[in-house]
């Protein structure tokens, strides 16, 4: 039986949006549909008018719902990375069982508290954080 799964990406670059609609089927990512739209509402680091870009990403939408027979529903989102910085931190997650294993809502929390931390470094509370695990050590063992 073969799985088949359709994504959409959407980057809004300086002075266009592009759209990439394709699909995984059979471990491969087959290219169905790319829609550049002009689009002069950002320039390099700043958003000059939020109304084109969104008619822009409406448009591309369109053109590609049309071209494709299906719904667009849901997007990946890039974003260029203009003036992001990279924090390494090296936690250790407390335990609140009684039994001493680490449980999934350990980890949460202990993502919450230094997401928390990183927004006071950064001295905005609306920053985006995101947190992932590189590498883990129960005990004396690691795992990457």
């Amino acid at each position: 039986m073969s799985d088949k799964q359709i994504f959409a990406s959407v980057e809004v670059a300086d002075h266009e949006v592009r759209l990439v609609v394709g699909e995984f089927f059979n471990a491969r990512f087959n290219i169905i549909k790319v829609e550049r739209i002009p689009c002069f509402g950002i320039t390099y680091d700043q958003v000059l008018d939020p109304d084109e870009i969104s008619n822009a990403l409406r448009k591309a939408a369109g053109s590609a719902k049309r071209t494709i027979g299906a719904e667009i529903k849901k997007v990946i989102l890039a974003i260029p990375s203009y003036k992001t910085k990279k924090y390494s931190l090296r936690s250790t997650v407390d335990v609140s069982g009684i039994d001493g294993v680490i449980t999934i809502q350990d980890v949460r929390n202990q993502e919450g508290r230094e997401c928390q931390y990183f927004k006071r470094l950064c001295f905005d509370p609306d920053s985006m954080c995101e947190i992932y695990c590189k590498w883990y050590r129960y005990t004396s063992y690691s795992n990457r």
